[in-house]
């Protein structure tokens, strides 16, 4: 579809009037195609990259009919801007994690952020509904990439920064229970069918959780009882037990990110106030997705699970549970020495779980 537009247009895209009119040219054409053949798969499972590629694409832009490839129309600016803003932070990765944005991709990526508070703030119509979901879904990835540094002492908590990886993903889930469409064959809703099939419970028999060690669960209080009501802890420990017997890869990924996209709010609350017990299941979470070393989020989880451990150690370090449970974080994402371990060395700090392979 792209390649079908003449290489001299140029389309106007409204922006504000205080930045005047962004002026559509050919090298974000060509940026469209790196989209279009690269980037987009990529982002999220098979299946979502796929929607994203065959369907959403043409929600942002499309060649008018008649006047063939000579007029391109901008449907939806934000969707655009942040394709423009995701490839942009892909191009930059095959140079270096560590360069910072530049101004061309800082634009689009301003753009399409104001676009969703907006609709957070002010519920729009069914198509703008949809098409916001997918650009939720895309800046989820590029507020990922965009690192705060380049070590561990650059991100939270040993730094206090302004989390905005964790604030887009609870945006994308907020732009999820607001889509309303009666067309289940509309693009949204086959994405947001995809999210709720991989979704994690949130809560789960107690023999359920038994995948994790008993002293694991005794540090977080996790008995008979426990709920959500009664511990802030509940619900990311439940996740924590789903997400054990998997080995994070893109198949699974969404199920992955949901431990932070469906983050209770309870947890939420103590984990941001650096609460120990809450940290350690943060970095057995950072430890588990570093894993699936994809481009626009492996090198914030090694560096997040870097920060979070040294946190740790620095603060909490005399208590047992830390000594006991955190050389697993500190292991996977490099702080003590190689992630390669044979088949029969048991990792430390790591649950005894036989049917589960490490490596």
């Amino acid at each position: 579809m792209l390649g079908m537009i003449y290489e001299n247009h140029v389309a106007a895209l409204p922006f504000e009037k205080r930045t005047g009119i962004y002026r559509f040219d050919h090298s974000d054409l060509e940026t469209l195609e790196r989209f279009q053949y690269r980037t987009v798969n990529t982002i999220g499972s098979q299946e979502v990259s796929g929607i994203l590629k065959n369907e959403f694409v043409r929600y942002a832009c499309k060649v008018g009919d008649q006047l063939l490839a000579s007029h391109l129309t901008i449907q939806d600016p934000a969707l655009m801007h942040a394709l423009l803003a995701i490839t942009l932070a892909h191009d930059r990765y095959e140079i270096s994690p560590f360069i910072p944005p530049a101004a061309r991709e800082m634009y689009h990526m301003n753009y399409a952020i104001q676009a969703i508070s907006i609709a957070i703030n002010r519920p729009a119509s069914r198509t703008v509904s949809e098409t916001i979901w997918a650009t939720a879904t895309i800046m989820g990835a590029v507020s990922f990439c965009t690192l705060e540094g380049k070590c561990p002492e650059d991100f939270w908590p040993m730094k206090e920064t302004d989390l905005a990886w964790l604030r887009m993903s609870e945006g994308k889930a907020l732009m999820h229970k607001m889509m309303s469409s009666s067309d289940r064959d509309s693009p949204a809703n086959k994405l947001a069918e995809i999210h709720h099939a991989v979704a994690l419970v949130s809560s789960l028999q107690y023999e359920q959780l038994a995948v994790l060690p008993a002293r694991f669960l005794k540090i977080f209080g996790i008995s008979q009882n426990a709920d959500t009501n009664n511990n802030p802890y509940y619900t990311a420990i439940c996740y924590l037990a789903q997400l054990w017997p998997l080995e994070a890869d893109r198949s699974n990924i969404l199920q992955f990110m949901n431990f932070i996209t469906r983050m209770d709010p309870s947890f939420r609350r103590v984990m941001l106030a650096k609460d120990p017990r809450a940290l350690l299941a943060m970095a057995w979470w950072w430890r588990m997705v570093s894993r699936f070393q994809l481009w626009w989020h492996g090198t914030r989880a090694r560096l997040e699970c870097q920060a979070v451990c040294l946190y740790l150690t620095k603060y909490h370090g005399h208590e047992w549970y830390i000594q006991e449970f955190l050389p697993f974080a500190q292991t996977g994402c490099g702080l003590l020495g190689s992630e390669s371990l044979s088949d029969d060395t048991e990792e430390p700090g790591a649950p005894s779980v036989p049917s589960v392979s490490l490596v």
